[in-house]
C-alpha cells in the first residue's frame, strides 16, 4: 500500500507502513492549491495555480503504468476549492478563480462520459473550506470569504434535488481546515483563523444534537494539511 503526496510538480509516495518516500513521479505541470481525489483506484488532479493563476486543467494518474492522462478541462478554472464523489459522479463546489475571485459555483463530472455539466451555485462564495459526504448529504465546512475572514459557517448540499441547508455553525471560524468521515462520524480538524493563526482543537459534529463538540487537542497547530 502506497501513500501519495502531489506538490510543485511532482509525485511522491510512501511505502506503508514503513514510511519512506521517494519521488514515484512528475505531474504534467506546477501546480499549487489543487485538490487531489480517489475513485476506482485512480488518482485525479483538478485545477490548481500555475505560474499564471488558476486553471481549469483535469487529469488522472495511473499508479500501474505511473503514466499521466488528461480529461475534460473543468468549465471554470479554480484553485482552493474542493471535491468530492457522490454516486460515480465527481462535485466540484468553490474555490478561486482567475484573478483570485471567490467562486460559488458547482461543477460535476460524470467519469462515465468524461462530461462536465453545471450544477448551480453554493449560498456563499468561499475557498479553502473543509467537503465530506457525510449522511447522503455534502457538507460544506467553514472556509473564507472575499473579506479575508475564516467562516464558521456549515452548509449541507442535498444532491438528488439540488438544494441547500445550513449546519450548525463551528464554535469558531476556521479555513485551511481538514475534514473527514471515519467510522460514520464526521470531523474537523485544526485550520487557521481569521488573523492567520493556525489552530490545534479537534471537533466533532453530532447529528442528532445538531451540534459540534471539542474532542481533543492535536499535539500542534497546522493547517494546509490532507486527511483521507
Amino acid at each position: 500500500m502506497f501513500l501519495c503526496c502531489f506538490c510543485l510538480g511532482s509525485a511522491f509516495a510512501a511505502k506503508l507502513p514503513t514510511i519512506t518516500w521517494k519521488q514515484y513521479s512528475r505531474m504534467p505541470q506546477v501546480r499549487s492549491n489543487p485538490q487531489v481525489i480517489t475513485y476506482k483506484q485512480v488518482i485525479y488532479v483538478l485545477g490548481g495555480n500555475d505560474i499564471e493563476g488558476a486553471t481549469n486543467s483535469f487529469w488522472k494518474f495511473n499508479q500501474v503504468t505511473k503514466s499521466w492522462h488528461a480529461l475534460a478541462s473543468m468549465p471554470t478554472a479554480r484553485s482552493a476549492h474542493s471535491a468530492v464523489v457522490y454516486h460515480d459522479k465527481l462535485y466540484v463546489f468553490g474555490g478561486m478563480g482567475k484573478s483570485n475571485r471567490y467562486l460559488n459555483s458547482i461543477s460535476v463530472y460524470d467519469f462515465k462520459t468524461n462530461k462536465w455539466h453545471a450544477a448551480g451555485k453554493m449560498p456563499i462564495s468561499t475557498a479553502r473550506f473543509g467537503l465530506v459526504k457525510f449522511a447522503d448529504k455534502i457538507f460544506v465546512i467553514g472556509g473564507i470569504n472575499d473579506q479575508n475572514s475564516a467562516l464558521a459557517n456549515v452548509w449541507v448540499f442535498d444532491p438528488e434535488n439540488s438544494s441547500w441547508q445550513q449546519g450548525a455553525p463551528l464554535p469558531q471560524g476556521r479555513n485551511r481546515l481538514a475534514a473527514v468521515v471515519l467510522d460514520k462520524h464526521l470531523y474537523v480538524m485544526a485550520g487557521e483563523d481569521s488573523n492567520g493563526k493556525a489552530l490545534s482543537s479537534m471537533l466533532e459534529y453530532l447529528p442528532l444534537q445538531n451540534s459540534w463538540h471539542k474532542v481533543a487537542e492535536l499535539n500542534y497547530p497546522r493547517k494546509n494539511f490532507a486527511l483521507y
